[in-house]
C-alpha cells in the first residue's frame, strides 16, 4: 500500500538540492517512483523512461498552453524544469490555467505552478523564474544544460528574440503560437519565422 513519505530531517540529507537530484537519478529502483510512473514506463520502456527522468526543460511562457505543457512533462517524468513568465495570474486567466484557482490570483504564475508540480512529483526540481525573457536575461535563463526549450511566448518580438538565442546556443526548441482570436481554423494563415544566423532575424508573412 503507497505511503506518503514524510519530510526527513536536515541532518539525513545532503540537502533539497542533492535530495532532489538523486530520487530521479534512482527512480527505476524506487518502488514509489515506479509505481507512480509504471504507466510511463510501460509506454516508453524502462530506458527512454529513464532519460526522461534526466531530462532538463525550459517551458517560457506560461499561460493557456505553457501551463498545461509544463504540468504534463512534470508528470511525464521529466527531472527538472525550468518555468518562465514574468505574468501574475488573474481572475481573467483561470479560464485557460492548467492549475491557477482564484485562491491564486496575484500569484506569479512561475510560483503557482511550482507549488502546484511539488505536491504531485515532489522529487522534480522546478527552477521557477518571474521574469521576462529578453537578450540580456538569455544566458541565465537558457543556461545550465538544457535539453529543450519550449517556447509558449504570445509576443512575436519576444518570441524571435528567444527562438535566435536558442539557434545560437544549438539548444532543441518546440515553439507554439496563439491564435490571435480566430474562430475557425482553416482560413487562419499561419505567419513563419526564419532564423537566419544566430544574431539575425526575419519575421516574413
Amino acid at each position: 500500500m503507497y505511503k506518503a513519505r514524510s519530510s526527513a530531517p536536515p541532518e539525513k540529507r545532503a540537502g533539497v538540492e542533492q535530495e532532489q537530484a538523486s530520487a530521479f537519478a534512482d527512480a527505476l529502483e524506487d518502488e514509489i517512483l515506479r509505481e507512480h510512473f509504471t504507466r510511463n514506463i510501460q509506454f516508453f520502456g524502462p530506458e527512454s523512461q529513464d532519460s526522461v527522468f534526466k531530462a532538463f526543460v525550459a517551458v517560457i511562457g506560461l499561460g493557456g498552453v505553457g501551463s498545461h505543457a509544463a504540468c504534463l512533462l512534470a508528470r511525464s517524468g521529466v527531472g527538472k524544469l525550468r518555468l518562465i513568465d514574468f505574468d501574475q495570474v488573474s481572475l481573467s486567466s483561470l479560464n485557460r490555467h492548467a492549475v491557477a484557482t482564484r485562491a491564486d490570483v496575484g500569484l506569479s504564475k512561475p510560483r503557482c505552478l511550482k507549488e502546484h508540480i511539488a505536491r504531485i512529483v515532489p522529487e522534480a526540481k522546478v527552477d521557477a523564474q518571474t521574469a521576462m525573457f529578453t537578450a540580456d536575461t538569455a544566458d541565465s535563463m537558457l543556461g545550465g544544460g538544457l535539453d529543450y526549450v519550449l517556447d509558449a511566448i504570445d509576443n512575436i518580438d519576444t518570441k524571435i528574440a528567444l527562438l535566435a538565442a536558442c539557434k545560437q546556443r544549438g539548444i532543441p526548441v518546440i515553439s507554439a503560437a496563439g491564435a490571435g482570436k480566430a474562430t475557425h481554423p482553416l482560413p487562419y494563415a499561419s505567419p513563419f519565422i526564419t532564423i537566419r544566423s544566430a544574431c539575425q532575424t526575419r519575421h516574413a508573412g
